[in-house]
């Protein structure tokens, strides 16, 4: 298979390395911006990969053509991955749109909420005449990162992800094509499903702020889930996860309770507890996972605008309260002196602001404004 994976971070060049080490034709592209991120990619031909914990996938060194011509990097896929930050997926949007076609496969992993519709939208915009189908998964499939400029390692690898489509109706197509390179990957209902399922947005931004004294010490690293997830910042995470859990029961779309998912993506890995902070303190996938040395990160600066933000909306929207949710969005924009609700990537952002309920689940179920019929 003829796959295009965009990006240029740990995501996609585990992502990329993956594929053609199990025999797929492979090309990566990453912005013009940041193209040096592939300068070794194209001096070697390939990544390397090495994999860790035990996993079931292939290592060594493996093909991967690098190119900074967005044209050249989806001409022929048959499906297109993209894995980048929530904030760079509007930029990739631009750079391929006009060149997506009829019955190409975009996935976005993850898409954090709403990352699909803005993709559609953009594309559109951007002089797309095709009818590409726009997918999106709960969350990266790997866990690992970069550790030179053409190699990288993997240590976790989630079983039974869920992706799905905007609108929902093209999810039988589309996932009929992921499932070519990830057969364990199973459909989801709707975006909304996808957007509410990812992990990040529950555990990343409430371990962060409640560790920040710990993050900002001059004192040893330590492990971001097994030391930061407490017995008591896991109450705080599980009470967020309440939250989540309240919101898709009241917008329609009950959600699986992460505590499962968790055991469902890393029980292979040996994944085990009774309680979500269980799980996340003993996870073996996590072994390797040293928190960050900076509370400018990812985990404040992705999973509050693109995660936390929405689900506060999304309590607005369906009446549901998000006291905690809130409440990690207040100390994040204190923590860092940022209004993270101005920049992110809202309802209002994404033309979704004045619709009721309904409506709402009218346009993520059939597209109505973003696609033509």
């Amino acid at each position: 298979m003829r796959v295009a994976v965009l990006g240029g971070g740990n995501g996609a060049f585990i992502t990329a390395a993956d594929l053609a080490g199990r025999g797929h034709t492979v090309r990566i592209f990453e912005a013009p911006e940041f193209a040096k991120a592939l300068d070794g990619v194209k001096a070697k031909g390939g990544i390397k990969l090495e994999v860790r914990a035990g996993l079931d996938l292939p290592q060594g060194f493996f093909p991967v053509e690098a190119t900074d011509d967005a044209a050249r990097a989806v001409e022929g896929a048959e499906l297109i991955l993209t894995v980048v930050p929530a904030f760079g997926q509007k930029r990739f949007a631009e750079l391929v749109g006009k060149h997506l076609g009829d019955g190409q496969v975009v996935v976005l992993s993850p898409g954090n909420f709403g990352g699909a519709v803005e993709f559609a939208r953009t594309i559109r915009e951007s002089g797309c005449t095709g009818r590409p189908i726009i997918m999106e998964t709960e969350c990266m499939i790997y866990s690992g990162f970069k550790d030179g400029p053409a190699s990288c390692w993997v240590s976790g690898f989630k079983q039974g992800m869920s992706g799905a489509a905007f609108p929902a109706s093209d999810g039988r197509r589309g996932i009929a094509v992921l499932q070519k390179v990830y057969p364990m990957c199973r459909l989801g209902h709707n975006i909304l499903e996808t957007g509410l399922g990812n992990v990040n947005t529950v555990f990343h931004a409430p371990i962060l702020v409640l560790n920040a004294g710990r993050v900002e010490s001059d004192k040893d690293e330590f492990l971001f889930y097994w030391d930061g997830c407490s017995e008591s910042v896991g109450h705080v995470v599980e009470g967020v996860e309440a939250e989540r859990l309240a919101l898709g029961l009241a917008l329609g779309t009950p959600l699986a309770p992460f505590h499962k998912v968790m055991i469902d993506w890393y029980g292979h890995q040996g994944a085990k507890g009774d309680s979500l902070a269980q799980v996340m303190r003993t996870n073996p996938a996590y072994e390797w996972d040293t928190a960050p040395r900076s509370l400018r990160h990812r985990f404040l600066l992705e999973d509050i605008p693109y995660g936390m933000v929405p689900m506060e909306d999304l309590g607005r929207l369906a009446g549901v309260k998000t006291p905690l949710t809130t409440a990690i969005i207040d100390l994040a924009c204190s923590l860092l002196g940022e209004d993270f609700r101005a920049k992110a990537r809202s309802l209002k952002a994404l033309g979704l602001a004045e619709l009721t309920a309904e409506e709402f689940r009218d346009v993520i179920a059939t597209g109505k404004g973003f696609w033509p019929a």
